[in-house]
């Protein structure tokens, strides 16, 4: 946590890269440290930067065994799009899967409504439907 006045210049940084390394140099900070500086770049304007930021917030998350913040969890189930890039989709899903570990209910309906959303929808997407599975009490077994 010493380092956190240190790293967090570079959470700002004109460089992506830059400001991805950054984000992911704070899952070594405390979460009352990171959180908060994190909370900027999950709105970042570069995907890469997002997926770091909310990886980071997860791994915190499971490595202290607390749920991610509130305003967190907000922010990734306002930009959960399961269309979005791979790593992206997959770092908002685990961010909210960990929530939902930790009793957050609201990220537990959002994604046990995108399950049943992609189940039931006209078109099925195998990957979308393994993927939400994941992170819902469902049991399925896709056919092939």
């Amino acid at each position: 946590d010493g380092l956190v006045d240190a790293i967090e210049p570079y959470l700002e940084h004109e460089d992506p890269q830059i400001r991805q390394q950054a984000a992911d140099a704070m899952r070594h900070m405390s979460p009352e440290q990171a959180y908060p500086r994190l909370a900027s770049r999950i709105d970042d304007e570069d995907a890469a930067v997002r997926a770091t930021a909310l990886e980071t917030v997860t791994e915190i998350s499971r490595s202290h065994g607390i749920a991610p913040p509130e305003e967190l969890v907000d922010s990734a189930i306002e930009q959960l799009d399961l269309d979005a890039p791979g790593r992206e989709q997959k770092a908002l899903l685990g961010l909210l899967g960990q929530a939902s570990s930790r009793g957050n209910e609201g990220a537990a309906a959002v994604l046990q409504q995108q399950f049943e959303d992609e189940l039931y929808g006209e078109a099925h997407d195998h990957d979308k439907l393994r993927a939400l599975g994941r992170y819902t009490s469902n049991r399925w077994v896709a056919e092939p």
